[in-house]
């Protein structure tokens, strides 16, 4: 008489652990003097300057004071003197993609009520640039409408900042908060992940185990 087989059970899981993707902090890397709180503007403004701490100023610019509304802190700048300024800072970076941040209006007083400038940042061989207009229309100076702005760029070193105005009058775009941050990569914290076999293939496993215990029971028959 044959043996009695009890097929064994094949317990044939898997558990698979996803991976979890976690965004890096971004570090944020100063703009010197971005808010144009140095040095103090005189009480309005101080007109047709080429003095603003941390920037280079041609041919000149307005540096604010109590005039109108900032965006952030007291102080902010006129890009046009009486005709269009740049102002420029070499900002201290390393390789990698960032993102020039500034807030942006115009000034409502007179002149083309749209304002407009160009942004730049370089870095190396790489060169970001943006045209960009603020529309002055229903604006005061209590109520700017401060935009903020972005540009994004990628740095192989040291990167110059640079706002150009192209609006040819004395009444010119207006700049305030300008900062830069990394933008973050992804950081993958990588578990293990465990096989998980089809159906089918489990299916297959479990007819081969039996005809081994199969074939090996016979081998072992009683006569």
């Amino acid at each position: 008489m044959l043996p009695r087989i009890r097929p064994s059970r094949i317990a044939i899981g898997a558990g698979v652990a996803a991976a979890t993707v976690v965004l890096a902090a971004a570090p944020a890397f100063a703009v010197t003097n971005g808010g144009f709180e140095s040095p103090m503007a005189q009480s309005p403004f101080t007109p047709n300057t080429t003095v603003l701490d941390d920037w280079t100023v041609t041919p000149d610019i307005d540096h604010i004071g109590t005039y109108w509304q900032a965006a952030e802190g007291t102080q902010s700048i006129d890009l046009n003197g009486c005709q269009p300024g740049t102002i420029s800072q070499v900002a201290t970076t390393t390789p990698g993609a960032y993102s020039l941040l500034f807030a942006l209006a115009g000034n409502p007083d007179q002149g083309t009520p749209v304002k407009t400038l160009t942004v730049t940042v370089t870095s190396g061989a790489n060169v970001a640039t943006q045209n960009l207009s603020f529309d002055t229309t229903g604006r005061t100076r209590l109520d700017m409408g401060w935009v903020t702005q972005q540009l994004d760029f990628t740095a192989t070193g040291d990167s110059t900042i640079t706002f150009t105005s192209t609006t040819p009058d004395c009444w010119g775009p207006a700049l305030d908060d300008v900062r830069l941050v990394a933008t973050p990569a992804p950081v993958v914290d990588e578990a293990p992940v465990a096989i998980l076999l089809p159906a089918s293939a489990a299916a297959i496993g479990g007819l081969a185990f039996f005809a081994v215990r199969r074939r090996r029971t016979r081998a072992t028959r009683v006569g």
